[in-house]
């Protein structure tokens, strides 16, 4: 169950990035990650906002590490 609930949330994520205007393949927490690496004050307070919601310290940052966007 805890596997369905994770591939569900990830399937979420690529499609809330998508219908935003970002990359189908690429989940809303690696767009994010990446764009506050490279500067973007909003995606930094939303990488905050997501890493508090999943208790995750740099979980933004390192999917997009992960996905090669940085």
């Amino acid at each position: 169950m805890k596997r369905y609930a994770e591939n569900v949330l990830a399937g979420v994520s690529h499609l809330i990035n998508a219908i935003t205007g970002g990359d189908a393949r690429v989940s809303l927490s690696a767009r994010v990650g990446a764009s506050a690496y490279h500067g973007s004050r909003f995606a930094a307070v939303v990488a905050k906002v997501i890493d508090a919601m999943l208790f995750s310290r740099n979980h933004c940052l390192e999917h997009a590490r992960q996905e090669g966007l940085i």
